[in-house]
């Protein structure tokens, strides 16, 4: 048999059908562009929702890593009940609380409930005589100064050498009475509460120097100026005082 050419038609009719698949395939593949860039979107999303997250349990972590200080354990809160002197309207209380800083030292919380006083500044100070009652104040003695330092502020420090003086140790002393504790600010309605922190005194036996248990706390009617001698600083009379006791 003879094998018949073919004819034109034929050909382009098989070039036709060759080459149209291949258009398809390309039709085909145009769509998908779209669909790659919206992958890409949504990993972006998601590497910010993930960044957000971390974000935030790092915040968490550094809250937790910052706790309030612990109350030391074993060792007893004191409180003093405030006796007004004659005249005075001051009535209120103190509550000293030890806890442990960040350094692992035992340190006191000084807690101050006061009303009775003019708005402004007052000194307190703890004394050397505890368990008195007297109309003026003054049998509580002098300020508790067992190492016979001059009078100061809370943070009055004295500096010995070339070293850097930041707090006591080395080359640095404390340059106050152990009774200086400074002074406390009422408010316009005569009222204070505040609290407030003192690294030197102490709560317990074995640290008798610093001891301040079973002595007394009084308020002054001015401020203390953390340089006269006299009066806890030249504050005035004494306008109220107490017996720092063991809170039951």
């Amino acid at each position: 048999m003879f094998a018949v050419a073919p004819t034109s038609a034929s050909l382009s009719s098989r070039a036709h059908a060759r080459v149209a698949p291949t258009r398809a395939r390309c039709v085909a593949a145009r769509p998908t562009a779209p669909v790659v860039a919206k992958a890409f979107g949504s990993s972006e999303e998601s590497s910010a929702n993930l960044g957000q997250r971390a974000a935030a349990a790092l915040a968490a972590l550094t809250l937790a890593a910052s706790p309030a200080p612990a109350f030391a354990k074993g060792t007893p809160t004191y409180i003093a009940e405030l006796t007004p002197t004659a005249g005075s309207s001051v009535s209120g209380s103190f509550k000293f609380e030890p806890f442990i800083d960040k350094s692992n030292q035992e340190k006191v919380q000084i807690t101050a409930s006061i009303v009775g006083l003019a708005p402004g500044q007052h000194a307190i100070n703890i004394h050397e005589n505890g368990d008195v009652e007297c109309a003026d104040g003054t049998c509580t003695g002098s300020s508790w100064n067992p190492q016979d330092r001059p009078h100061g502020g809370p943070n009055a420090l004295k500096k010995f050498g070339a070293s850097a003086c930041h707090f006591v140790g080395e080359g640095c002393l404390l340059w106050r009475h152990i009774g200086d504790l400074g002074n406390v600010t009422a408010n316009e309605a005569g009222a204070v509460d505040a609290s407030f922190k003192d690294q030197y005194i102490a709560l317990r036996d074995g640290k008798n120097m610093f001891n301040v248990a079973g002595r007394s706390i009084v308020v002054r009617q001015g401020a203390d100026d953390f340089t006269t001698q006299s009066d806890d600083g030249g504050a005035g009379k004494i306008l109220a005082y107490g017996t720092l006791k063991q809170s039951s």
